[in-house]
């Protein structure tokens, strides 16, 4: 019934990507997904870009289903999992997340008191329309316990010490054994040590 393609490219500076469309033509039902190739990676990353113009918001971004998106301007925090691994480009994931949100159903809006709680959605709604037009500076922010992410420095064709980015800071960190715990990294490292110790 339905068909899916797979892609493999690689990211310049980033890594080998495999991308996944499916569509069945029977229903109109379409997913893209994006994963990373490639070996874990040691330490987790964080990626902070400060968004001050619209070239800017035309910056690719890749976000894995492992990574959290963060606005803190808008108090927008999307916890892993949330719309899936995608590429896209900064005014492309807010918007993707706008529309989301706008696709729930009238009553996802009404959240205690039911007049009020549409309208905090709704102005949820007008704020991520604001980031959208840039209307203020704000804060983009991708972190991740897998390192998967990705945006893009316009800059990185340069070299060093102009490869810097003064707008983008990225910063490595040692996962909790929580994290790996929930990322199945704990059990993979049983598995290795049980099989080590049989031979």
């Amino acid at each position: 019934m339905g068909q899916i393609n797979v892609h493999q490219c690689d990211i310049p500076h980033f890594k080998e990507t495999i991308i996944m469309a499916f569509k069945c033509d029977h229903c109109g039902y379409r997913s893209n997904e994006i994963k990373s190739g490639g070996a874990i990676s040691e330490k987790g990353k964080r990626i902070t870009l400060h968004v001050e113009t619209d070239d800017d918001l035309k910056r690719d971004v890749l976000k894995s289903e492992t990574a959290t998106l963060i606005i803190p301007e808008v108090c927008l925090e999307l916890a892993p999992g949330t719309l899936g691994g995608f590429f896209s480009t900064i005014e492309g994931s807010i918007t993707q997340v706008r529309d989301q949100l706008q696709s729930l159903p009238q009553v996802a809006f009404s959240v205690g008191d039911s007049a009020s709680g549409e309208r905090t959605m709704l102005q949820f709604v007008e704020e991520l329309n604001k980031l959208i037009a840039l209307e203020k500076p704000f804060t983009f922010v991708l972190d991740d316990p897998l390192s998967n992410i990705y945006i893009q420095n316009p800059r990185a064709h340069l070299p060093p010490p102009d490869d810097e980015d003064p707008k983008l800071t990225t910063e490595e960190y040692e996962r909790t054994f929580e994290q790996d715990d929930e990322l199945g990294i704990n059990d993979m490292r049983n598995s290795e040590n049980a099989t080590t110790k049989t031979d």
